[in-house]
This record gives structure tokens, sequence and C-alpha cells, in this order.
């Protein structure tokens, strides 16, 4: 095969979302270029696009970075495709999370192309949503919103509404909506976008997984865990045939398909999903994941009534922890309770009040928080109860058993809650749903 022959199967690879079959190719291709460096710059915008799609970011920035240098030579600097390598490089330095390096390259290119292409060209509009990519992660969220909408404007005034280009930016202002809690708006942007992936790209394609994500956890923050879980379910199949285990679009969705299964009760699909979670963290020594697996596969077996199993599980983390010198209250606190619960349920007391003073501290600082909002209305009540006639308190009467029973339930139920207040759900698609030509992950 000649060079052109390679770079085009490698290209159509790229844009099924066949990243593994396009990097082969592409390599080929760059090895076939020769000396040729106009042919060596235009395979190396691709095979930088696709090492950013797999999160090999080193190589994207190396590749996307010796593209830039060449196209600047053989073109010239002030070029429509020198603004296409700054942009996209621009994408992976924030992917990177290389902020200060992101945002002068983004604005550059979205001024090239304005000055080059004119206000209303459709690769405006794409360095316009790259841009705000980086502005919403960074909370300048007024500027990130009125990016996006000249965005989609311009979008839909030059290729249409059902053109596959118009799915990033609805992505994005998808999240824009869901994080100010305007949750139908949020999931009317993501089924538009979902719906012009599927018919763009197909039914199988990794960008309609990012739609399926941002619907998914629309539906998961309203507690509507059926459909939460489709299309988690759907995403992560679309994403386990595609990209690497350790990829953080599959990482992301197994911990919200987990907590999903476990507020239904669905502890045994939740307890697969959380064992497989572990197994990649371990892999990708990702302590954080580690941590979060060893929390809910310890409350699982609590919540399952698996009493000696849990203790037993739990007791090896925690022993873990300090034989790897992991310093993380949190899991401490999380784990200490479960395993506290764990022994009451028993009625091993002993053990259990050997577990107290940290779940002590751990049930206090809930208490603090739950009353902190009633903080005002308490100094108010308690500025008229010195007014009046002091009376002799009472000593408080001894909880009954079913009191302290119906206490501890009400603390399973408190880390229920707090399962839907991860940072996870809310950071799920700050970063930019991309194209199919385009390098940009969803986490």
């Amino acid at each position: 095969m000649v060079w052109e022959e390679l770079h085009q199967s490698g290209v159509e690879a790229l844009e099924r979302g066949e990243y593994s079959e396009a990097e082969r190719y592409l390599q080929k291709a760059v090895a076939e270029a020769g000396k040729d460096q106009a042919n060596v710059a235009t395979t190396l915008y691709s095979l930088g696009q696709v090492h950013a799609h797999l999160q090999d970011y080193p190589k994207a920035e190396a590749e996307l970075t010796r593209a830039l240098a060449i196209r600047g030579k053989v073109l010239g600097l002030e070029h429509p495709e020198v603004a296409r390598v700054i942009d996209e490089l621009g994408l992976v330095y924030f992917n990177e999370q290389k902020y200060s390096q992101a945002e002068p390259l983004l604005r550059r290119g979205l001024e090239m192309r304005k000055k080059l292409l004119g206000d209303k060209h459709p690769d405006v509009a794409d360095s316009m949503v790259s841009l705000a990519t980086l502005c919403e992660s960074e909370k300048n969220l007024q500027e990130a919103e009125t990016l996006l909408q000249q965005a989609l404007l311009i979008q839909e005034e030059s290729l249409g509404p059902d053109d596959v280009r118009l799915a990033p930016t609805l992505g994005l202002l998808s999240v824009h909506a869901f994080n100010k809690k305007d949750y139908r708006k949020a999931e009317e942007l993501a089924k538009w976008g979902l719906t012009i992936r599927e018919n763009g790209l197909g039914q199988h394609h990794p960008d309609v997984a990012m739609s399926l994500h941002v619907l998914a956890m629309i539906a998961l923050t309203q507690h509507d865990f059926v459909k939460a879980e489709a299309c988690y379910r759907r995403a992560l199949a679309i994403r386990e045939r595609t990209l690497p285990p350790s990829h953080s679009g599959i990482v992301s969705v197994l911990k919200n398909l987990g907590i999903t299964y476990y507020l239904q009760a669905k502890y045994v699909q939740a307890e697969e999903v959380y064992s497989q979670l572990e197994g990649i963290a371990e892999i990708a020594a990702n302590t954080a994941d580690m941590l979060l697996s060893w929390r809910q596969r310890s409350w699982i077996r609590l919540r399952e009534r698996k009493f000696k199993e849990c203790e037993k599980f739990t007791v090896t983390a925690l022993q873990r922890m300090k034989d790897l010198d992991i310093q993380d209250k949190e899991t401490t606190d999380s784990l200490n309770l479960s395993l506290f619960s764990c022994y009451v349920a028993q009625k091993n007391f002993v053990k259990a009040a050997q577990t107290l003073p940290t779940t002590a501290i751990t049930m206090g600082k809930r208490l603090l928080k739950k009353n902190s909002k009633n903080s005002a209305k308490d100094a108010e009540a308690g500025a008229k109860k010195n007014a009046e006639p002091k009376v002799k308190e009472k000593k408080p009467a001894k909880k009954s058993s079913k009191q302290i029973k119906d206490e501890m339930k009400r603390a399973l139920d408190e880390e229920d809650g707090e399962l839907l207040e991860q940072p996870d759900l809310k950071k799920n698609s700050s970063k930019k749903n991309g194209k199919a030509k385009r390098a940009k992950v969803i986490k």
C-alpha cells in the first residue's frame, strides 16, 4: 500500500471509532511518507488524534507538536491547517491538565480561524467549543455558555440541525445546564446529541457512549435508577469494545454503574462492578479508585447481612491501608463505621467498642453537618429559652434497643445519600465531547 491508501484507511478507522486499527494504519503511513514532509504532518495530525482518544497524551503531544512545526514551515504560520493543529494540541494540553499552556493555544486557534475563515465558518465554531471546554472546567461559566451558544448558532446555520459536528456542542451545553440544576433542559440537549450521533455514526460508535453517559448522569441525579442503569450499561458495552480497560471513560462508567446498582439494592451486580473497578485500579496504581472499591464492597456485604464476610473483608482492607501506608480519613471512617455496624449486628459489643471512637467522630461530623442548616433557628430558640424562667432539666431517658437500631438504620441511609454527592457525578462531562475526527474525551 502507498502512503495515501494507508493514511485513508487509518482516517476511516478513526472515524468509525476503531482506534487500535487506526493506529496500526497510521503508523505504517508515517513510515511510508518518507521525506514528504507535508504527508508526514498530515498523518501525524491524525495519529495524534488517535492517541488522544486512547488517552496516551505524551504520544499525542509529541505527534501534534511535530505536525505543527512541519505545517508551520511548509504552509506558513497563518494557515487554516496550522490553526487546526493548534486547536487539537491545545485540547491535549487541557486533558493533561496543562491549563497555562492550553489556554493561549486555544485562544490563538480561535482568532486565527476567525481571521482566515470568517466569523461564521463551522471550524470557528469547533474552536469556540474547544475553548468553552477549558472555560467550563475553570469555572469561567459565563464565557463558556456564550461561546457554546454562539457555536451552536453557527453550526445550525452552516451545517443544519442534524450534523454530527453539533453533538459536542450539545453535550457541553447539556452539562452546563446540568450544573445549573436545569435537568429538563440538560436532558433535552443530551437526547438531541444522542439522536444525531446514532443517526450519523451508528449505534455502537464510542461518541454515542458520551451522550449516553450524560443522559445516565442526569437520570441518576434525579433517582431514575432504571434509566440510569440502562444508559450506563450500554455506554460500558460500547467503551469496552473500543477502549483500553484503564481508560477513564470505562472507569467512570463503572463507578456510576456501581452506585446505581447499590442504590437499587442490586448488591450482586454492584459487587461485580466494584470488583472489576478494584482490579483496574490495582493495575493502574490508582489509589483513590481502589479505596472507593473497598468502601463500597464493605458496605455491600453489610447490606446483604453477610456479617462474617463483611468483618473479614473490612478488617483486611484496613490492614492493607496500614501495610501500604495509605492515609485517607474518609475511607478509614467509612470502613470503621461499616465494621462497627457489623459487630453490633452480631452482638459483639467488645469489638464494636474498639471501633467506637473513630465511628463516633464520623457520626458527630454528620450530625453537625445535618444540624448546621438549623443553627439560626436553634440560636433563636435558645435566646427565647434563656429569657424564660429556668426549670430544672430532666435526665435524658435511657435509649431502648429499638431506638439504637433506628439510629443505626439512619446512619446506613445517610451513607446511601452520600453516594449521590460523589464528585465523579458532576465531573463526568467537564471535558469536551469530541466528534469522530477530534480527540476530546469525556471522563
